[in-house]
């Protein structure tokens, strides 16, 4: 009975492993989140894959952070490939980012492009865009100024 019950486990273990389409992410609270809880809600969602040691991103970030609040039905949320969340943390603060910050490091985040656009990780920053639907709509590897960002939006409604 025992080690039919643990074959059971290890199946279901299995299973779990091969079914989910969550990643390692978690917020800078060190608790599991997803970039898959802010979309499909009703907002289009901008989504920055940075990293503290990216000159590019230490740029970018005042401007996006700045033009956050005024995107048309949009959110914005930032992902630190730094992989650990104090030193996201301390971007955060130096640049007095508002929006939600998600903490994941490339290896992971690669993954999870190649699951939702069929591409790798090939650098920072990294814009995705999700439609209120929370479809990917667009993917773009670095540096895109917020007036583009704002753009694509309006071309899209």
């Amino acid at each position: 009975m025992r080690k039919h019950v643990r074959r059971l486990v290890s199946f279901f273990v299995l299973l779990l492993s091969i079914t989910s389409t969550s990643y390692a992410m978690t917020n800078v609270n060190g608790q599991p989140s997803s970039i898959q809880s802010y979309t499909g809600k009703g907002k289009w969602l901008i989504v920055q894959a940075w990293s503290s040691t990216c000159s590019i991103c230490n740029k970018a970030m005042p401007g996006l952070e700045k033009a956050s609040r005024s995107f048309p039905n949009a959110q914005v949320i930032g992902v630190s490939l730094d992989g650990n969340t104090s030193t996201a943390q301390k971007f955060i603060n130096k640049h007095h980012v508002s929006f939600p910050t998600l903490v994941s490091n490339n290896n992971e985040f690669s993954d999870y492009l190649v699951k939702v656009a069929g591409e790798k990780l090939r650098g920072t920053p990294t814009y995705l865009i999700f439609d209120p639907q929370g479809n990917l709509k667009a993917m773009q590897p670095g540096d895109v100024p917020t007036a583009t960002l704002k753009n694509f939006l309006r071309k899209q409604q």
